[in-house]
């Protein structure tokens, strides 16, 4: 069914958005309710991939790339979406920039190609199951705006309708009165606008344009259809593009071997790429307009594999990784979004493509789970392990499992008669498996293990509800952990391994010149008269539960002081990081924590340290925990950032 234009569109429960195979390409934006993700799995069954809410996407990948669905989308509740059609990347400044797009391409062919590789070498898929919500959108109109990190721009979210007209419009003369002469509206997450809102803009773009106020609109994209039929609107509708390069002919872009951080989007021209083969300069392919050169630049960095020159004169787009992650040229959020998921999804499915591509003509060596027994009616069963448990299996083996949960497992036994090596690495996987069980009222169970095994899952695995039977007699409920890389309260990082990762991730971001940031969260029960006062241990659970599920897979967080949580964040500018720590504090502060059979709330205050050329491991925590001790003093909920002197 094709989907009216850049939509609001209502599905009732059961009811299918689209299915497997189908060549519609709308791409959908959950406002409200929870979508299914479900692929044919042959013999009549089907495998559930995914459940997906509000901010989640689907089927960008058919609206980029054209090809029929890979998947078939249920409402599971009643479900409203935005619908996006393939004009929302028409070369317009209202549209996604070209050069965004080419990113997107690249990232989805190369995705394709490997997840081919994958099937026929390894008879596996490998899924990406989104809980994130990274974009949460909203019906109540909100006006964000930080005078401090930007006094030019401010972001609108939600429905912008006649009735929100009084709270721009307040807002703008506020911003006038600061003798500010240029106005930016920033509409990335504008779900609609109805038609008083769109006079008030072009009343707007006018009475600014007399007073010789700069005023432009970023990221229109998700209404542009209703604002692109105005003269006065389309010329206040900006871009950001990248720097351009002239690279004259016969001029090498990148050469094999080179070390950069920096990717390439043809605008003109075209290049040659070639390789080094036995001293034998080898051509491979000529590339011209919208290719892109240098894409595992956002996927694994390291050395370029080959050459690139220019066969005639030609421009190119410049663009780096730093770039994508700060988001410097202002692409729409939800789209940076998609780009940002399919090079996780690269990079999951690199890492188990990277075993059999060093393994060429040998039999392949992986991680499996043969079913043993699977009783119909209660969906658990044995699962016999085969391979060795080691890192580089690790995703491989998540991946499986995760796809047992999500078919309805929620009763798991591993039977570890054939597995000899667990890597410690393992006992982190585990506990997140099992608190996925615990949610879906399930299981985790270990059997057949051997005494080095049994010995790190007893002292490394911590649960706070539900039992883990180990070997049938052990139970696990209770933390004893005494690994030395995990806090035994929490099943978080020790504050040592913490500052060994921490370490690690400093040499990276030298090499790499990528951004980070270090969280530090402080945690106190809410004041108030006569209410129940929580012991420290119990504080320290509940928070570090919600850490372990409200972070990414690449933060990494400890337990370092009494009430003190301090989380790595790779990848992060100080306006993201500030950005996370205040959705961080709005949850504790909305959570309602059960102590003693009462309700108590907590509060917490959060310090950032950016990282800078001149800091280590330790100075950068010392400055995160400053930051928090100068936010405490400052009250409740309060977030502090500090910078390298």
């Amino acid at each position: 069914m094709v989907m009216p234009e850049s939509q609001i569109y209502s599905f009732p429960p059961k009811s299918t958005l689209f299915r497997e195979g189908e060549e519609t390409n709308e791409m959908y934006i959950i406002i409200s309710g929870n979508v299914r993700i479900i692929k044919a799995a042959g013999g009549g069954k089907n495998l559930i991939l995914a459940e997906l809410g509000p901010g989640a996407m689907i089927g960008e990948m058919s609206l980029i790339s054209g090809r029929p669905r890979s998947a078939t989308a249920q409402a599971i509740s009643e479900v409203k979406v935005k619908v996006i059609t393939k004009n929302i990347f028409q070369k317009s400044a209202a549209g996604v920039p070209a050069w965004a797009m080419c990113i997107a391409k690249v990232l989805i062919e190369r995705l394709r190609q490997t997840n081919i590789v994958l099937r026929k070498n390894a008879n596996i898929d490998v899924f990406q199951n989104v809980k994130t919500k990274e974009i949460e959108f909203t019906q109540k109109f909100t006006i964000n705006y930080n005078e401090s990190e930007n006094p030019n721009i401010a972001f609108l979210k939600g429905y912008f309708f006649s009735h929100d007209i009084k709270d721009i419009d307040i807002f703008i003369n506020k911003i006038l009165r600061k003798k500010i002469r240029k106005i930016s509206l920033d509409f990335s997450e504008v779900i609609d606008i109805d038609a008083p809102a769109i006079e008030f803009l072009i009343d707007c773009a006018k009475r600014l344009k007399r007073s010789n106020i700069k005023f432009t609109m970023h990221n229109v994209q998700l209404i542009h259809t209703k604002l692109s039929t105005n003269t006065t609107l389309k010329d206040v509708i900006s871009t950001l593009s990248p720097p351009r390069k002239n690279i004259p002919a016969n001029t090498y872009l990148i050469k094999q071997g080179d070390l950069s951080d920096t990717m390439f989007i043809i605008k003109s021209g075209r290049f040659k790429i070639t390789r080094l083969i036995d001293n034998r300069e080898i051509s491979f392919a000529e590339i011209g307009a919208g290719d892109v050169i240098g894409e595992m630049t956002l996927i694994a960095g390291g050395k370029r594999s080959a050459s690139v020159k220019a066969i005639k004169p030609s421009i190119v787009y410049v663009i780096t990784h730093t770039d994508i992650l700060n988001n410097k040229f202002n692409i729409p959020n939800w789209f940076l979004k998609i780009i940002q998921q399919l090079i996780t999804r690269i990079r999951d499915s690199d890492a188990i493509l990277d075993k059999i591509v060093k393994r060429e003509g040998t039999a392949i060596d992986y991680i499996g789970i043969e079913i043993d027994y699977m009783p119909d009616k209660s969906m658990s069963g044995i699962f016999k392990l085969k391979g060795e448990l080691i890192p580089r299996n690790r995703l491989f083996f998540k991946n499986q499992i995760i796809r047992l949960i999500e078919s309805g497992f929620y009763n798991i036994i591993l039977d570890f008669s054939n597995i000899n090596v667990m890597d410690m690495s393992y006992i982190a996987l585990l506990n997140e498996i099992s608190a996925k069980l615990v949610s879906k009222k399930g299981k985790l169970h270990f059997i057949n293990t051997n005494t080095r095994i049994s010995a790190m899952i007893k002292e490394g695995i911590t649960f706070t509800e539900g039992k883990v039977v180990h070997d049938g007699s052990v139970n696990l409920d209770t933390p004893v952990s005494t690994n030395e890389n995990f806090d035994t309260l929490t099943g978080l990082y020790s504050r040592d391994y913490f500052t060994t990762l921490l370490e690690e991730e400093i040499e990276r971001s030298k090499r790499y010149k990528s951004v980070l940031s270090v969280l530090s969260i402080g945690i106190d029960p809410l004041s108030e008269e006569n209410s129940v006062k929580p012991s420290n241990s119990f504080m320290q659970k509940e928070i570090a539960e919600l850490i372990k599920t409200r972070f990414r897979k690449v933060d990494r967080a400890a337990r370092t002081g009494d009430k003190l949580f301090q989380i790595i964040l790779p990848g992060t500018n100080r306006q993201n990081a500030k950005h996370v720590a205040e959705e961080f504090c709005k949850i504790v502060n909305e959570n309602k924590f059960t102590f003693n059979s009462a309700i108590v709330h907590l509060t917490c205050s959060c310090g950032i340290a950016i990282f800078s050329k001149k800091d280590n491991a330790e100075s950068l925590l010392s400055r995160s925990r400053e930051a928090l001790f100068k936010a405490k003093k400052q009250g409740d909920n309060k977030i502090i950032a500090l910078l390298a002197e």
